[in-house]
């Protein structure tokens, strides 16, 4: 159905602590390129997330699994898990290979995605 070209680039979250997911996802490198009092939309390398602010409450497990971020190499994925362990941010598990030849760590965001 989807062109060939066709491409994932963009997901939107909802989010209690916006300013918490914010800062968050500025850490890893996204820029915040567009906030109101509600919703920011940030970008990076192509890729976009918007945060959308809501009250509501979310019981765990959350129905997205992960988001996943694409690096060059074996060697980039563990030099950006070093700069991850020198941060407060939640490590799930360090990196490993999967079966498919997918090197790979998970974090956890403030509002655990």
């Amino acid at each position: 159905m989807l062109p060939k070209h066709a491409c994932l680039k963009h997901i939107a979250l909802k989010v209690n602590d916006l300013e918490a997911c914010e800062a968050f996802y500025n850490q890893l490198g996204l820029k915040t390129e567009l906030k109101t009092s509600d919703y920011v939309y940030l970008t990076g390398n192509g890729d976009n997330i918007s945060l959308h602010r809501v009250n509501e409450t979310f019981l765990p497990p959350q129905r997205l699994e992960h988001v996943g971020f694409a690096l060059n190499s074996v060697e980039a994925v563990n030099t950006l898990f070093k700069k991850i362990q020198e941060t407060d941010i939640l490590v799930l598990h360090p990196p490993k290979t999967f079966g498919i030849g997918t090197h790979a760590f998970s974090i956890q965001d403030p509002e655990g995605t």
